[in-house]
């Protein structure tokens, strides 16, 4: 018999009584739980819509597809609501999703910025933006400090990536530019330029290796980059020459390769005009047949949909458009 053992009171047995009533009466805790999707849920659904593909949404968030279908069917069924229909060959939102999404979105960019500020141990905003290394090195770096100067409380950080057209974005980059092809069906917040392609080498160079035509160009040192198809190409066929065969010169695989190859006095490379405009300026770089040759394809700002909303994002979207437009 346990001795320390001391009968309740009167008073004790009624409030106990009043608080196993009311807990009877109140939910139980696994209740509201239940009905509160799991993070990992929303974000599949999230990046499923965004792409209306399952395939898609697995690459970006480094899942199986089948994963990524999974998390979705759980999330349909903690909400009791149909958010995607699906066929063989397309994925489509129910009415009921595409309310869903915005609000979806913006939750999860409000947790991203929360748990952004967290790590960085301040409520300071900061955003992340992806963007080809060109575009990153020899175009944005040397203005960012005018960003800066207006806007000191923003951080932004950059991740070099090579962009596809179809829709990329990182999961956890607020931002990206893209340089995609006008036929793509891309959907993009802003249009920065279009790429417009010029020759380009150092001073040094032209002055080893003189040419001042397009068809001088054919018998130079060129600089090739890795492609379906080569601007080069292209440029000599605008100025009535045609290519016999494959051209040679140094092969290399992205454009700020390309670029640094012809910094180092390898050859004539073909390069935007906007990422070459400060080189040729500061006299690093010098055009050659100054003929600008217009593709297809153009440089554009999308802006992760979660992050739409936020306001540093905003003021970088407009900080960079001015930008881009001082370079028309």
């Amino acid at each position: 018999m346990n001795v320390n053992f001391r009968p309740p009171a009167q008073a004790e047995l009624v409030a106990g009584a009043g608080q196993r009533a009311a807990a009877r009466q109140a939910p139980p805790l696994a209740g509201p739980r239940r009905a509160v999707p799991s993070i990992s849920g929303l974000i599949a659904f999230e990046a499923t819509a965004r792409y209306l593909s399952f395939s898609h949404a697995a690459r970006e968030l480094t899942l199986t597809q089948g994963a990524v279908s999974k998390r979705v069917r759980q999330l349909e069924s903690v909400l009791g609501v149909a958010l995607l229909t699906r066929s063989r060959h397309k994925v489509v939102l129910t009415e009921a999703g595409r309310h869903y999404l915005n609000d979806v979105r913006r939750l999860l960019g409000e947790i991203q910025a929360a748990t952004q500020s967290l790590q960085a141990g301040s409520r300071r905003p900061t955003i992340t933006l992806a963007a080809p290394s060109e575009i990153t090195t020899y175009w944005l770096m040397p203005r960012l400090g005018d960003f800066y100067a207006r806007y000191p409380e923003i951080t932004v950080n950059l991740v070099c990536a090579r962009t596809t057209d179809d829709a990329w974005q990182p999961a956890d980059c607020e931002c990206a530019i893209q340089c995609v092809e006008e036929t793509a069906g891309v959907a993009w917040d802003e249009v920065l330029f279009e790429e417009e392609l010029v020759p380009v080498a150092t001073p040094q160079f032209l002055a080893d290796n003189p040419v001042d035509t397009p068809a001088g160009l054919l018998e130079a040192r060129l600089i090739l980059q890795n492609s379906p198809h080569d601007a080069w190409y292209q440029w000599f066929a605008v100025h009535g020459l045609s290519v016999d065969g494959r051209l040679n010169g140094n092969r290399h695989d992205c454009l700020s390769l390309v670029l640094e190859a012809a910094l180092n006095g390898h050859g004539v490379a073909l390069a935007p005009v906007q990422a070459v405009r400060d080189l040729i300026d500061q006299e690093r770089l010098r055009t050659i047949v100054n003929t600008r040759l217009a593709t297809d394809r153009t440089y554009v700002l999308t802006i992760h949909p979660a992050f739409a909303e936020h306001t540093s994002v905003r003021r970088f979207q407009h900080w960079i458009a001015g930008m881009a437009d001082r370079q028309q």
